[in-house]
């Protein structure tokens, strides 16, 4: 609910933090969106290191207060305030954030680099700066920067000088983070090698996200093609070697995409597609370079 109040004859309008962020071109997901972890395949070890350095801090903040109390001379949490998740494109780096999102009972506030950068002057650092600060009067969320590396690139290069005032508002704001604040950065990228010193080293944890191994391609392959026989299904895993988890639900839409049209030009009867199928769609996305 927008609220005003009045300065002499002028009228100014309060927005709040919701209405903000949904101004600044970023997506609020709520944590009741129905994301749990069975939603990805595989990655063991990726969701333990998550429960035990973001998850668990996050649920049980008194059990990690109470030690550093009893440990530091001077108190300082040890609850993580940034996290960088690494790896190839369509690894699950997203929908992680949302699950940890929906555990932790907090919004997820979805920040893409067009919704920051501008040509203006000025402009971009006022409009992370802005996120930033609609996040904190938001209370209990969680900042997710995809493409953190288009931000904040190393300032040992050509840095452009709107990159660069960025890229410290980005270090400061990280920094400016109070103890017992509940809003938590998690930081996505592809390419850790190109993020500037200066961010990495305010990262409290680095999650590296790999691509599935031929077991957890299995296991995505099930989720997606639930018809198929254990043998099918790791035939097609052993033929997708390479592959992303985004990659093979692409594999998995493009193949019944094609069935269902032959299903209406009548070329085909069988109400779901085959195994050739999906094994034709993955030799042509591969042929195209997909």
């Amino acid at each position: 609910v927008l609220q005003a109040y009045r300065i002499g004859n002028w009228v100014k309008e309060i927005i709040s933090p919701r209405q903000k962020l949904l101004e600044l071109g970023v997506t609020i997901y709520d944590s009741n969106d129905g994301f749990n972890w069975d939603y990805i395949a595989g990655y063991g070890d990726v969701k333990q290191e998550i429960r035990d350095t973001v998850l668990l801090p996050l649920q049980h903040p008194q059990i990690y207060e109470s030690i550093t109390k009893g440990t530091r001379k001077k108190y300082e949490t040890i609850r993580p305030k940034a996290v960088l998740f690494e790896g190839p494109p369509g690894t699950g780096k997203t929908t992680s954030a949302r699950i940890i999102a929906g555990e932790s009972e907090s919004p997820m506030v979805y920040v893409p680099v067009e919704s920051i950068m501008t040509k203006w002057y000025g402009e971009s650092e006022r409009n992370l700066a802005g996120v930033f600060d609609a996040c904190s009067d938001l209370g209990n969320s969680l900042i997710f920067l995809d493409e953190i590396d288009s931000l904040a690139t190393s300032r040992e290069g050509n840095l452009y000088e709107a990159t660069r005032r960025v890229l410290s508002v980005l270090l400061r704001k990280i920094d400016g983070f109070e103890p017992n604040d509940k809003t938590i950065l998690i930081g996505a990228t592809n390419r850790k090698q190109d993020l500037d010193p200066a961010l990495i080293s305010r990262f409290d944890v680095s999650i590296h996200f790999h691509l599935p191994n031929l077991e957890e391609r299995v296991g995505i392959f099930r989720n997606y093609a639930k018809q198929f026989s254990d043998a099918d299904l790791k035939n097609l895993a052993q033929e997708s070697e390479g592959s992303s988890g985004r990659n093979i639900k692409d594999i998995c839409e493009h193949s019944e995409r094609r069935w269902a049209s032959k299903l209406l030009r009548k070329d085909e009867s069988a109400e779901l597609p085959p195994l050739e199928e999906y094994l034709s769609s993955l030799k042509t996305r591969r042929k195209n370079g997909i």
